[in-house]
């Protein structure tokens, strides 16, 4: 495990269909020492109560649920309570489905055949606000968004700085940890950020590392100007 993983354990909200499958989860997590369980339910109405209340670290979101369902909660727990990391835990390669969920406002993404090790970092990252993608969807999410109806800013618009800051959110960094590896200020940071988001239009750091993925071999090319 990474030295910036080890952290104190978040505080996590359950939210999935199965009852049984939540009981086990809540018991592993907290046998364990992973995380602390604040609540958990089935209902998303619930959830997008409660989350607000409570303020966990992250929802842990259950990518079975209906499509509707699940993106009302990312939606209204991201406006509700914007502390809250959102890690979905899904046992199909969706690509498709988790490219709505991203939208959504989804921070994390992890297949239910993860091991209790790769679950334990994914909370820790999200509960931190960074992106998690796992390694096996990562492929299609990708080329999904490669051939999606949509109109991504040019490359161009962003200055040198700029491509540098999207190239390390693309590789999960928080602002502290791209203000290190930078050697600029964690406020200059949030500005380059700010602005980033502001000319893609989007409203989260992850749909931005999701560009900048996507467009790493543009970014990487110096510009002429300074």
């Amino acid at each position: 495990m990474e030295a910036t993983d080890v952290v104190p354990r978040p505080e996590v909200y359950l939210l999935h269909q199965h009852r049984l499958l939540r009981l086990a989860l809540r018991s592993l997590l907290e046998g364990s020492g992973v995380a602390r369980v604040v609540g958990d339910t089935e209902d998303v109405r619930t959830a997008v109560a409660r989350v607000p209340a409570l303020r966990p670290d992250v929802l842990l979101l259950d990518a079975g649920l209906p499509a509707t369902a699940r993106a009302e909660a990312c939606r209204e727990v991201r406006e509700r309570s914007p502390a809250t990391g959102i890690l979905v835990l899904g046992e199909q390669r969706d690509d498709v489905g988790l490219i709505d969920l991203i939208q959504a406002g989804a921070t994390g993404y992890l297949l239910a055949d993860a091991d209790l090790d790769e679950l334990a970092i994914a909370l820790r990252r999200v509960a931190r606000g960074q992106s998690v993608l796992d390694p096996q969807v990562t492929g299609a999410v990708l080329d999904h968004v490669r051939h999606a109806e949509q109109s991504d800013p040019e490359v161009d618009v962003f200055t040198p700085g700029e491509r540098r800051i999207l190239l390390l959110l693309a590789d999960g960094l928080t602002n502290r940890q791209i203000a290190h590896e930078a050697q600029l200020s964690e406020k200059t940071v949030k500005n380059y950020v700010s602005d980033i988001l502001g000319k893609l239009q989007v409203a989260s750091r992850t749909q931005a590392a999701v560009f900048a993925t996507l467009h790493r071999s543009s970014l990487t090319v110096p510009l002429a100007r300074a």
